[in-house]
């Protein structure tokens, strides 16, 4: 039987949230620029349903440092399990322990099987061995792409966060998402920033981490890098969503 899995805080306070308040997406709404494509605008509560139902929660998964640092670790003990099973069966007597592993098997079973039911198991335990090996590639390249990062572990959420609100923005205005600053302090400022503290607030009830998130993001759309599914997972509906 598996063992519960501990959920974080922020993730057990949106499973305990299931959906949007009328309030809350009117929050939203009325901090887009008044340039708005009319049929998505109409769109926009079922969309910001459906986004907050779907997309936000599964972005709740990833978050904390902590938490990245225990997959870490479990992904590392992962490989090590992998390459123990590998190294285990391709000893020099390896072959004897498939034999004694089949035997045990089978007399446990009270049975003694023929030989094609003999080549059936040593066919189960060799796919077996590839779907390991398989893993230990796997997890390998995880933990090589985590050495290769600068500092300790990013609390990815902000930035799935701010890849959405952005894609929602350019596709219910028609205008591409960017950063501004205002004069007097080179604040961020602007209509997308405007937008971006709306649903931030919903979401947190503060702004805090917008700033920090939107510099990133900032950084990465310049490489136009991991853009946001969302518009897609939307067409994939087949629903209408303000696009007739």
């Amino acid at each position: 039987m598996r063992s519960k899995i501990k959920l974080n805080p922020f993730r057990a306070k949106l499973l305990a949230h299931p959906k949007l308040e009328a309030d809350e997406i009117g929050q939203i709404i009325i901090a887009l620029p008044d340039k708005r494509i009319p049929s998505r605008a109409d769109a926009m509560p079922e969309v910001l349903q459906r986004w907050y139902q779907v997309e936000l929660i599964e972005h709740s998964g990833y978050g904390r440092d902590s938490e990245a640092k225990a997959l870490l670790k479990q992904a590392k003990r992962l490989k090590e399990i992998s390459c123990e099973m590998k190294e285990l069966l391709s000893l020099p007597h390896g072959h004897q322990l498939r034999d004694i592993l089949h035997t045990e098997s089978w007399e446990a079973r009270g049975i003694w099987p023929t030989k094609d039911e003999f080549d059936a198991e040593e066919a189960k335990l060799n796919g077996l061995l590839e779907a390991v090996s398989e893993i230990e590639f796997t997890a390998g390249r995880y933990i090589q792409r985590q050495r290769r990062s600068p500092g300790r572990p990013a609390n990815i959420f902000p930035i799935l966060l701010l890849r959405d609100i952005a894609e929602l923005y350019g596709w219910v205005t028609g205008l591409e998402p960017s950063r501004q600053y205002a004069e007097k302090d080179q604040s961020e400022a602007g209509p997308f920033f405007k937008f971006a503290s709306a649903i931030w607030r919903v979401i947190f009830g503060n702004t805090q981490g917008l700033r920090s998130a939107i510099r990133r993001w900032g950084y990465e759309k310049q490489s136009d890098h991991n853009r946001s599914a969302l518009v897609f997972n939307m067409k994939l509906d087949c629903r209408d969503h303000g696009e007739n």
